[in-house]
């Protein structure tokens, strides 16, 4: 009896679904993987015959005409071929192409058919092999259409990005609305005025003698409405004192007043549970928690999902299908979650019934959400079996799946109201009542209140969360015993100036999140949009935020200007939903028809204002070449931004920006081998020194910021290099005698507690920063910070 040939896209993929299937008819079945994509659009030139429909050229891939020549020769030995590639519009091209290249190889009479499946078990495989379907063509074509749209971007805008700005640019039809979004807020933040105000927070006591805080809420004209409108929640204004001067004024008065307790608030609230995650979510959690970038997070999730050897060598898919909208959960992972959670925590952790999420519109649901394939497999139990990585993604997906079959945490909400004059004071607390789904999964605490609509961040809107394990309180301790109608005493009153803040840069899971709530992208290009315009240098992320590079700025400004519509957020979204009909059914000739002549009309207005974009995007130094007196301009090249004379190529002129020598920079330093100057030169791990007669002579050496190791026995200093990864870190030049390596930035700024030369520059999540000693500990803000703690492995 002639074997089936199972093809999927994957190595890994194939050892577990062979094993699975082995286990289910031995000796029927071999697996094979076709290692992604085999046919692709040619890669030097465009491809797509514009005037006949934009049909496509297909050719192998590069480096996989060996692949397709072995997957032919298994295909004529088989009886039947099962494409078993993933789910998404991908892995249905990747299926779609695989049976083009074995027609008229298989055996006359073969089937090639398509299975499916949302997870990698045995229970899944066999029930896909069972019931085998047809490549699906509409989501082909969705894909085709993407795929074509994205080459007609890249190959034409790119030629003209080239001949204004620099070689090598290129232009992604999605990425490129990314990019934008970032230089915009960009804009917004250099647009942006701070405006100063003032809160007022202060110290009371009551009759018993309890203490606790109460801030400032309204403030109405005098004592008697304030008498009477206390009660109205719209009665009197809101606070907004804009000066110093005003502020003591009121401040003053405040102190004079006598102070009753008006009104005192009880209520419980209920703070549902998360939804199971979908692609999007999964990568800003990871983010948030772990510090995991959204490549990263794709790629040990695929690890999870194609199969993890175990301690007792099964080999198992451990989480469902990654690349996801849908919030669907099947019946049987509900019921089991249910079980469990019962199991462990009680009944009163389960509601009654099943919760039920709810997506949006456009969610496939055939799909489910990302889900672990059996509760079976704790993430305790898998600690021998997983990386850390693994196992931290592994445990996050764990306990946000049982979270979202959990009640609601409840918290008993008390709030006090004290009238002292014609001034509203408000306390608020909360205590954790339930832990509800706390019980598996924490919130994390909101570091900063939202903006109210003016732009200030009152300190009586300022959050704390509870976390579980231990009941929380928001704000201060709210007194038990107080009654209403009492006197209460103001201790001490404070008033804090603040001033307004500009919006907050984009970090990697925030820029996912706007991307979702745009209709930019889908499930899954969210990580490849991302590691895209990093890789393209159109953006930096530092501190965990993303700044336009000067090159980002230059070409959004070129494609904006020049391209309004294409790269506007609204097209770009309406072609997402053009796609998405595609997949229903939609001619999708038809959607790149539609995205094609507004573009087509941008691309010739462009290329015929190629000399207005050069001169629009020309930026002069406003000095004089010192070799030739032509002027100086700013122009990017492989290495970043330069300065060069506009004489070139007569003339050959360059420095660095900031540089009063010319590019590469030479220093003070002589070269220990020959005598010469040494440069400053760049590589892809950061600034060095060279010898400046390279390449007769190669002396190097390890180009230093002035700052000392701070290790007591080493006499190094600290120089900027870049991990493998491309994190910038700070190491020390007597690496590897030395392998003291810090994260943090160094600052000319003298320890106050122990006088050492320099503090480094930490940043938290939310953006704030503070400096801290590398010897001492010591910190700005007097808190000791954990010591010996410096970067990940691929630092050194």
């Amino acid at each position: 009896m002639a074997h089936t040939l199972v093809i999927v896209e994957s190595p890994t993929k194939s050892k577990t679904i062979g094993r699975y299937l082995d286990g289910y008819k031995p000796g029927l079945y071999r697996v094979t993987s076709s290692v992604g994509h085999i046919i692709d659009l040619p890669e030097r030139e465009l491809g797509v015959d514009i005037e006949n429909g934009f049909t496509p050229t297909y050719e192998p891939a590069a480096r996989k005409g060996k692949v397709i020549a072995e997957l032919r020769k298994l295909a004529k030995e088989a009886g039947e071929v099962l494409l078993a590639t993933d789910q998404d519009r991908e892995g249905e091209a990747i299926a779609w192409h695989i049976a083009n290249v074995l027609k008229g190889y298989a055996k006359k009479g073969v089937p090639v058919h398509r299975i499916r499946f949302n997870e990698i078990t045995k229970q899944a495989i066999v029930a896909a092999v069972q019931h085998p379907e047809a490549v699906d063509q509409n989501r082909v074509d969705a894909q085709q259409a993407r795929r074509v749209m994205d080459r007609l971007v890249g190959y034409q805008v790119s030629p003209i990005l080239w001949k204004t700005v620099s070689r090598g640019l290129s232009a992604g039809r999605v990425q490129s609305v990314a990019v934008r979004l970032i230089c915009e807020r960009e804009e917004e933040i250099n647009a942006f005025t701070p405006q100063e105000y003032w809160s007022f927070t202060g110290q009371f006591g009551s009759a018993q003698g309890e203490s606790f805080e109460a801030e400032l809420q309204r403030i109405f004209a005098d004592a008697a409405t304030a008498r009477r409108e206390a009660g109205n929640p719209k009665g009197g204004e809101k606070p907004e004192v804009r000066t110093a001067v005003e502020a003591a004024s009121l401040k003053e008065e405040m102190e004079a007043a006598d102070w009753v307790v008006q009104t005192i608030g009880e209520k419980q609230v209920s703070r549902k549970a998360p939804p199971p995650f979908i692609t999007s979510t999964l990568q800003q959690d990871a983010a948030r928690r772990l510090g995991f970038s959204p490549k990263k997070t794709m790629m040990v999730a695929q690890q999870l999902y194609e199969g993890i050897e175990l301690e007792n060598g099964e080999r198992a898919g451990l989480i469902t299908y990654m690349r996801t909208d849908s919030m669907r959960l099947s019946d049987g992972a509900v019921q089991e979650a249910r079980q469990l959670l019962t199991e462990r925590y009680g009944p009163h952790c389960v509601p009654d019934k099943p919760v039920v999420h709810r997506g949006k519109g456009k969610a496939q649901d055939a799909h489910e959400a990302i889900r672990p394939t059996s509760l079976g497999w704790a993430p305790e139990q898998l600690s021998h079996s997983l990386n850390r990585d693994q196992l931290r993604l592994y445990a996050l997906i764990w306990n946000r799946f049982l979270a979202c079959q959990m009640v609601p945490a409840l918290f008993n909400q008390r709030s006090i109201d004290l009238l002292g004059g014609r001034f509203l004071f408000r306390a608020t607390g909360s205590v954790l009542a339930r832990k509800g789904y706390l019980e598996v999964y924490e919130d994390i605490s909101e570091v900063e209140a939202p903006e109210d609509a003016d732009g200030t961040k009152p300190a009586a809107k300022s959050r704390a969360v509870a976390k579980a394990g231990a009941p929380a309180i928001r704000n201060k301790t709210i007194p038990l015993h107080i009654a209403q109608g009492e006197a209460a005493t103001l201790a001490e009153l404070a008033a804090e100036q603040h001033f307004t803040k500009p919006p907050a840069r984009f970090s990697q899971e925030s820029l996912i999140k706007a991307l979702e709530e745009l209709g930019i992208g889908r499930p899954s290009t969210y990580a490849s949009i991302v590691d895209m315009i990093l890789k393209r240098k159109y953006v930096e992320l530092k501190e965990r935020r993303f700044f336009p590079s000067s090159l980002g700025v230059t070409v959004n400004h070129i494609l904006v200007n020049h391209f309004t519509q294409i790269f506007s957020v609204d097209f770009t979204a309406r072609m997402e939903e053009e796609l998405d009909l595609v997949e229903s059914g939609r001619d999708w000739r038809s959607v790149v028809q539609d995205f094609y002549g507004p573009f087509s009309a941008a691309l010739s207005a462009a290329d015929s204002a190629r000399a207005e974009i050069r001169a629009a995007t020309r930026e002069e130094v406003g000095e004089a070449c010192p070799e030739c007196a032509q002027p100086l301009i700013y122009k990017h090249g492989r290495n970043g931004r330069f300065i060069a004379c506009t004489g070139f190529p007569d003339c050959r002129y360059t420095r660095n920006p900031g540089s009063d020598t010319p590019h590469p920079t030479e220093t003070d330093e002589i070269c220990a081998t020959c005598g010469a100057p040494m440069s400053v030169k760049h590589s892809r791990y950061g600034p060095f020194l060279g010898c400046s007669r390279y390449p007769e002579c190669k002396q190097t050496k390890p180009f230093d910021l002035g700052a000392a190791c701070p290790r007591k026995d080493c006499d190094g200093k600290l120089s900027e290099r870049r991990s493998k990864r491309g994190k910038t870190f700070f190491g020390c030049t007597r690496y590897p005698a030395c392998d003291y390596a810090t994260w943090d930035r160094p600052e000319k700024v003298a320890c106050p507690s122990c006088g050492f030369s320099w503090m480094g520059r930490k940043t938290g999540r939310d953006g704030d920063t503070d400096l801290h000693c590398p010897r001492c500990g010591f910190s700005q803000d007097g808190e000791l910070l954990k010591q010996g703690e410096g970067p990940e492995s691929d630092a050194s």
